[in-house]
């Protein structure tokens, strides 16, 4: 029991850890986005207080607080809310150099504008209704016997899913090619020895960032010498998406980035 109790609080640990760790953080132009967090933190009441230890526009907690504005300030106004408008619009300046958007994560379902969001949606390889789901996610590969093995994947470039990029399979007549939402499929039998190459159709200057999200991966070109149902890498958030199945029906996540900037 006291091992199973480990897993799960292991377990936990880890998905919060991922989950908090795909909040892009945003460092520039924080007039921008000063707005919008207030808001979002404090309806642009400078008095407010959210009842478990957070004050004023920003929603500061009293550690964070005088890190912001320094003792002398912290004295005088022992809680932001405290504090005039422009000490506290002061306090998100400082905290912004130092940090960027990250202490507003909580609330970045609020803030966050369309892109940033997709952006978001984009760093793991899995959609949860919840925390956002990408404008262009990957539809459910068709079902399939064991017998006939369908292969996916997707390739994005800066970011976005890109229609029209062509891939190699290794297999004699078998070719691929990303549709209008980015995804390419093809199909083999079970056992058949493939690889997936992007061999046509990127921008100029594309350059390939890294291959899905698996850290075995970080310094692989392509997935070569895939055995159809066999050897391909099942990764553990799969077990959210709603497409997870344990009868390796078909091989997924084959993914790309390229980054042309």
């Amino acid at each position: 029991f006291a091992l199973i109790a480990f897993c799960i609080i292991a377990g936990a640990t880890l998905i919060y850890a991922s989950f908090a760790g795909s909040i892009p953080v945003v460092t520039e132009n924080p007039e921008f986005w000063k707005p919008r967090i207030m808001y979002c933190e404090s309806g642009g009441r400078p008095t407010a207080s959210n009842g478990s230890g957070h004050y004023g526009l920003y929603q500061y907690d009293v550690r964070t607080w005088k890190s912001a504005v320094g003792a002398e300030l912290a004295a005088k106004y022992p809680l932001p809310s405290d504090a005039p408008i422009g000490v506290q619009d002061q306090a998100f300046f400082n905290t912004w150099s130092k940090r960027g958007s990250q202490p507003w994560n909580a609330s970045f379902h609020c803030w966050a504008t369309a892109e940033l969001k997709a952006k978001r949606s984009s760093v793991l390889p899995i959609s949860l209704p919840k925390l956002g789901v990408s404008a262009t996610p990957t539809p459910p590969p068709p079902a399939k016997s064991a017998s006939n093995i369908t292969v996916q994947g997707r390739v994005h470039v800066d970011n976005k899913l890109t229609a029209g990029i062509s891939l190699a399979t290794c297999v004699e007549g078998v070719s691929a090619k990303t549709d209008a939402g980015g995804v390419f499929r093809f199909e083999l039998p079970a056992g058949k020895n493939y690889c997936v190459r992007v061999v046509d159709g990127l921008p100029a200057g594309a350059t390939l960032s890294k291959l899905n999200n698996n850290p075995e991966q970080n310094s692989a070109k392509s997935y070569e010498h895939q055995l159809a149902d066999t050897n391909y890498y099942r990764n553990i958030w799969q077990i959210f998406t709603p497409y997870y199945t344990w009868d390796r029906s078909y091989d997924e996540d084959f993914d790309f980035y390229f980054v042309t900037k």
